[in-house]
Parts: C-alpha cells; sequence; structure tokens
C-alpha cells in the first residue's frame, strides 16, 4: 500500500510535461490555422435574459452571406464585418490560448481567442471534435455577455478564404 502512495505523486510529475505539450501542440496548430484570411458567413445573435447556468431567450436574429472579414497575421488582426446594421472594424494584436477541460469522461481542449479592447471568443474550429483546430477552414467564433442579466449571445461563422 505504501508503494502505491508513494506512485501516485511520481506519475502526476512524470504526466505534466506530457499533458503541458500536448496543449501547446494544439494551441500552435490553432494559431497555424487561423493565420490567414477569413469570411464571415453568419451570424447569430440570441438576446435575453441570462443567468448565471443559462438564459431565458427572448429573440433570436440569424444573418447569412457575405458579412466581412478577419485577416490573421502572426502579429495582428484586421476585421470588418456587419451584425444588425452595425460595422466593427478594426486592427488590434491577438491572443490564442487553450486550456483543456473535462467533458464527461474524456478532457477537450477549449480555446479563447483575446482581441484586446474589441473582444473574447470562444473558439470551435471544424465540428469541434480531437485534432479540428489542425489546418481547420471552418471556425465559430462565440462571444457571451460580460454580465448576468439581459444580454446578448453572438455566433459568428467562418470560412477560410
Amino acid at each position: 500500500m505504501k508503494l502505491k502512495s508513494k506512485l501516485y505523486p511520481l506519475l502526476l510529475i512524470l504526466s505534466l510535461p506530457l499533458l503541458l505539450f500536448t496543449c501547446a501542440k494544439d494551441k500552435d496548430q490553432a494559431i497555424n490555422s487561423l493565420n490567414g484570411n477569413w469570411e464571415v458567413v453568419g451570424i447569430n445573435s440570441v438576446y435575453g435574459e441570462f443567468f448565471e447556468n443559462g438564459f431565458n431567450p427572448s429573440e433570436t436574429v440569424e444573418e447569412i452571406g457575405q458579412l466581412g472579414t478577419f485577416n490573421f497575421s502572426p502579429d495582428s488582426v484586421k476585421f470588418e464585418y456587419t451584425r444588425n446594421d452595425t460595422l466593427y472594424t478594426g486592427s488590434e494584436t491577438w491572443i490564442i490560448s487553450s486550456e483543456k477541460v473535462n467533458t464527461g469522461f474524456t478532457k477537450v481542449t477549449e480555446f479563447t481567442l483575446k482581441i484586446p479592447n474589441h473582444f473574447v471568443f470562444g473558439v470551435d474550429f471544424g465540428n469541434g471534435t480531437k485534432d479540428s483546430e489542425k489546418n481547420a477552414n471552418e471556425a465559430s467564433f462565440v462571444a457571451y455577455p460580460d454580465s448576468i442579466g439581459y444580454g446578448v449571445f453572438i455566433e459568428l461563422k467562418l470560412e477560410k478564404i
């Protein structure tokens, strides 16, 4: 029994570099996929009352077509798109982070795209399965309201051009 209790911390320490390498690999693949030109082909805006663990939608606005672009380079992103007759445009640095999170019996990588002074998006690549961030041609950028109460959930659907 004592041997097992001594092995667990050792196994945890030995597996940590593997976990960090996996997260770094996922993040590098996401960065490589984001670099380039993306067209915004759909936007869903869901208005409603947001609570700590859910929301009560009151209205949904769906837009499709050529709604704008995001152009990612290693140092910056230029964006210009129209949502609900409002033009969003700018040029800024960008940062993508990744985190392994539990989903049932497995862990998946969740990506967060930060465009300072503008947006924080959750990013789903392709179909959202393992390694879908590798050479991705489709992505969804998702933004939740900053606080509880009335707000808007936004999903941008993008295709690489």
